[in-house]
């Protein structure tokens, strides 16, 4: 309860169960604004299994929630989740990223402020209004360009 790990931010409940592997915890962040999610970091070592519940994704129990990480490439089996959060990893070993993003749970809690309810859309609608902005101002920029450099003669 309440474990703070190399300065990361307080991982308030851990359950961790491990077999034919030896385990040993790096880091855990959580985020609430843009994507909303809860990340753990860890090195295995042996191709055992481990059961490891970091207090999130309580009623869900899906994939499309969650991501692992195996040295930096996106593993789709190998785990699972359970109905209680629990993900479970078999056969994988090196550096470990178990991440969980909140979007069902965050949204749907109308107790946070509407920036923290909305984060999502607005994140998409900003990168849109500033991809639109950037296109318009490189076509204006390539007519200015092209019209200046244009020859005319009166024949």
């Amino acid at each position: 309860m309440n474990l703070r790990i190399n300065g990361s931010e307080p991982l308030q409940n851990l359950q961790i169960s491990t077999e034919n592997s030896n385990v040993t915890i790096f880091s855990y962040y959580t985020t609430t604004f843009g994507f909303p999610s809860d990340r753990l970091s860890y090195f295995v070592q042996g191709q055992g299994q481990q059961i490891i519940n970091i207090g999130v994704g309580l009623h869900g129990g899906s994939n499309v929630d969650w991501v692992v990480l195996s040295n930096g490439s996106f593993i789709s089996n190998d785990w699972s989740v359970s109905r209680n959060g629990s993900v479970t990893l078999v056969r994988l070993t090196g550096n470990m990223s178990i991440i969980y993003f909140g979007f069902t749970n965050q949204l749907a809690n109308s107790n946070l402020p509407f920036y923290e309810q909305h984060s999502i859309a607005i994140a998409v609608t900003v990168a849109f209004a500033v991809t639109v902005a950037a296109a318009i101002m490189i076509n204006v920029a390539v007519k200015k360009r092209s019209a200046g450099g244009e020859i005319v003669s009166n024949d």
